[in-house]
């Protein structure tokens, strides 16, 4: 009996490939039509390979030219790491190619954050919404933007940051500072539509940093003169009309 007719009276398994490995890389070509190799995410690729490695098998047609998998293959035998590939004879070849590139339906930040949600839940039934992903997820439900949220909680939006939220790793630096700049910005929104705007909510994400920006004077001035801001189409734009706006009539902090 085969391992896979593990349940009596059920249909068994059909074998339907095979899947090789080797780790003879010169016999591997890639396609012409394919997207050019982004250097950047092999890198990223090799990075995360040596942290913890998942295989997952190319797909290369009968002359060996990878039509499922060139980042990976550059990856792994960068590595030297043994390729696993399944052979397939397409009709078509570039409808193949174009196929399996546009029907790969990667992981958004959202569907990140979905998941990392469901742990902490998982992990602190109790106490989860104190947890930085639910802080976050609670300020993003604000209409937030992901990037500004990310300058508030490290006071930073390097890349690094970015990759520790997407692997699991997000921490709020200051979780009381936190939440005080995100109500900040959702009265800002609710008083001035032009705060909704992404470059003026990561203008005042900056602005926040800086020990001479008075949030409730900012937001006094943006309820007695609102003409004062106005959108802005570049960031030179909105720090002027930001600054403009806090240091009308205010005598007592000035941004320079």
């Amino acid at each position: 009996m085969s391992i896979f007719n593990l349940n009596k009276g059920k249909k068994e398994d059909k074998q339907v490939g095979v899947i090789f490995e080797t780790t003879d890389y010169d016999k591997f070509s890639l396609s012409s039509i394919n997207r050019k190799i982004d250097y950047g995410h092999v890198e990223r690729l090799k990075k995360d390979m040596r942290e913890r490695f998942i295989r997952t098998n190319l797909i290369v047609d009968k002359q060996f030219t990878i039509l499922d998998g060139q980042h990976r293959f550059e990856a792994m035998r960068s590595l030297n790491i043994p390729v696993t590939y399944t052979i397939v004879t397409p009709e078509n070849f570039q409808t193949e190619i174009i196929t399996m590139n546009t029907n790969t339906k990667n992981w958004n930040n959202d569907d990140l954050l979905d998941l990392y949600l469901k742990n902490e839940r998982k992990s602190n039934p109790y106490d989860y919404f104190d947890m930085p992903y639910h802080m976050f997820n609670h300020a993003r439900k604000y209409k937030i933007h992901f990037m500004n949220l990310i300058e508030l909680a490290y006071s930073s939006r390097k890349k690094e940051h970015t990759i520790a939220f997407k692997k699991g790793n997000f921490f709020i630096q200051d979780k009381e500072t936190f939440k005080e700049n995100v109500n900040f910005l959702v009265k800002a929104m609710n008083q001035h539509k032009v705060c909704k705007h992404r470059m003026t909510q990561l203008v005042l994400c900056k602005y926040l940093l800086n020990k001479n920006f008075d949030k409730k004077t900012f937001l006094d001035k943006l309820e007695k003169f609102p003409d004062k801001l106005v959108h802005s189409s570049t960031m030179d734009q909105a720090l002027l009309n930001i600054k403009n706006l806090h240091n009308y009539f205010n005598k007592k902090t000035k941004l320079i």
